[in-house]
């Protein structure tokens, strides 16, 4: 009996119904995929609001030949920021439940981004700071 000390009091039917709408509700998230390629400025930090919740989400730090894989709903904004000679902000918006590849590259003074594949997002803004507090949340 101590086997099935974990076990839910839940009926199958009321767990598969929850896995279906699991399901249904992953068609509706676009898929971002960010790659950091060598020559990437030092590390990147990641931030993202859910455009669902409203909730601000510290992805973390990267580095170079890390990457970042989410899934996010239509409206969800994601800021990217890396570090170099200054902060370089570049913020992006979830516009397809789709799929979207982007890859970061460049030097400590310049960084630079390519859309490599598909149309989930868009680039909203891009800007350079060297304040203290870096760039605003998204």
């Amino acid at each position: 009996m101590a086997l099935f000390s974990n076990a839910h009091d839940e009926p199958i039917e009321k767990n598969a119904n929850h896995d279906e709408r699991t399901l249904v509700r992953r068609a509706d998230l676009a898929e971002i995929s960010v790659k950091f390629l060598p020559g990437t400025a030092y590390l990147a930090y990641i931030y993202a609001r859910n455009s669902e919740t409203g909730v601000l989400h510290n992805y973390g730090t990267y580095y170079v030949n890390s990457h970042w894989h989410t899934f996010l709903p239509v409206g969800s904004r994601f800021k990217i920021t890396v570090l170099g000679a200054g902060k370089h902000c570049r913020f992006f918006t979830v516009v397809n439940p789709t799929h979207s590849q982007l890859e970061f590259w460049g030097s400590s003074d310049h960084s630079k981004y390519e859309h490599v594949s598909g149309d989930a997002v868009v680039l909203d803004d891009f800007y350079t700071t060297h304040a203290v507090y870096g760039c605003p949340d998204p």
